[in-house]
């Protein structure tokens, strides 16, 4: 089954103060475009999580943002020794007041502080799984949708392939006898063997046999493909160019009204599903 280019996903764990989310979405694309967002992850949780992602995804925009809350703790040293030095010299200088903390901070040597992760890398990992999950089912409903559409109007083509051949039949049969029956009244004496040969020879321009038979072949070849696991997007789309080449050089071949009207319908059905094509992975 195909899946959609666009979809959308989320995850969230809270544990006590603790709050880490992940949002996952995409838009059409011609290759795979991925950004992480938000928090920082260490260079080798970035690669698993990138890893993992492109095991499931081929073709799409892709922002994947995270976003934690509390996820550190701060320990904070004053160098006692340096402090007291810092004071006594103001004092021989004549500097007798309290030093308060925003002072303190600017005083190099005197303050410093550590930060230190309380969040395991598996949680961030595991709620970006989630994320993932619940992404992909989204690409798969919306993937469902576009193929209910296409199911559809193959059908209408298929419908209208079909209708094309037996009118074609029917012009080209009525074609023969009208070119038979006009040159043998121009004509009395002709020879009846030469008019078959010219008539054979007019009616292989309006010949549009083998563009119906590619025509269906294609058709058939998209019913297939549309119904196929794994990223096809780029495979249809090729397969939509043929169809639509196929239905020009039809379009351009016929002579019959009802006939054109038919072919001209069958090629809006094409451009329809080709617009549908670039939403599909």
């Amino acid at each position: 089954m195909i899946n959609s280019m666009t979809g959308f996903g989320s995850a969230e764990l809270n544990d006590g103060d603790i709050n880490i989310s992940c949002e996952i979405k995409s838009v059409n694309h011609k290759f795979l475009d991925l950004n992480l967002k938000g928090y920082e992850l260490s260079p080798k949780l970035d690669k698993k999580v990138r890893n993992t992602f492109n095991k499931s995804i081929k073709r799409g925009s892709v922002d994947i943002k995270f976003k934690l809350t509390n996820a550190f703790t701060y320990d904070y040293q004053i160098n006692i020794q340096s402090l007291n030095k810092f004071k006594k010299k103001l004092n021989e200088n004549g500097f007798h007041n309290d030093i308060s903390i925003s002072e303190l901070k600017d005083i190099p040597g005197v303050l410093s502080s550590k930060t230190k992760s309380i969040i395991k890398e598996k949680m961030v990992f595991d709620v970006f799984k989630a994320a993932l999950d619940n992404f992909l089912h989204d690409k798969q409903k919306e993937g469902m949708k576009i193929n209910k559409i296409f199911t559809a109007k193959i059908k209408k083509l298929q419908n209208l392939h079909s209708s094309i051949i037996k009118l074609v039949k029917i012009s080209s049969n009525t074609r023969k006898e009208k070119i038979k029956d006009k040159i043998l009244n121009l004509v009395k004496d002709i020879e009846l063997k030469r008019v078959d040969e010219e008539i054979a020879i007019m009616a292989m321009k309006y010949d549009v046999a083998e563009e119906l038979e590619r025509i269906k072949f294609h058709t058939d070849s998209i019913l297939q493909t549309i119904n196929k696991s794994g990223p096809n997007g780029k495979k249809i789309d090729f397969i939509l160019q043929e169809l639509f080449r196929e239905s020009n050089t039809l379009l351009v071949k016929i002579d019959d009204s009802e006939i054109k009207s038919k072919a001209l319908s069958m090629k809006v059905l094409i451009e329809e599903m080709r617009e549908q094509t670039q939403n599909i992975e």
